[in-house]
């Protein structure tokens, strides 16, 4: 029977391995801080990425309602004749 140091032990070896396969090296205190680094600009780039795609369609909305505005207008004038 496993004592809990030893389950604790096992655990934390398993961990290092996985995190070592997956190239994070959690004994190097300046590792870790690189890699938060990392994961601060993906997240960073993924929030202005989804910024930029709610902006552009919401200038796309504003440049077709435009045009539409435009287009009567300039209908309105023709129609009734007014010169501007």
């Amino acid at each position: 029977m496993t004592t809990e140091r030893e389950q604790k032990a096992f655990a934390r070896e398993v961990v290092r391995e996985t995190l070592l396969a997956v190239g994070i090296d959690i004994t190097d205190p300046e590792e870790l801080v690189r890699m938060q680094a990392d994961r601060h600009y993906v997240r960073s780039a993924r929030l202005r990425s989804e910024a930029l795609g709610n902006n552009t369609l919401q200038h796309v909305i504003y440049v077709i309602t435009s045009g539409i505005i435009a287009a009567v207008l300039m209908g309105a004038v023709h129609m009734f004749g007014v010169r501007i």
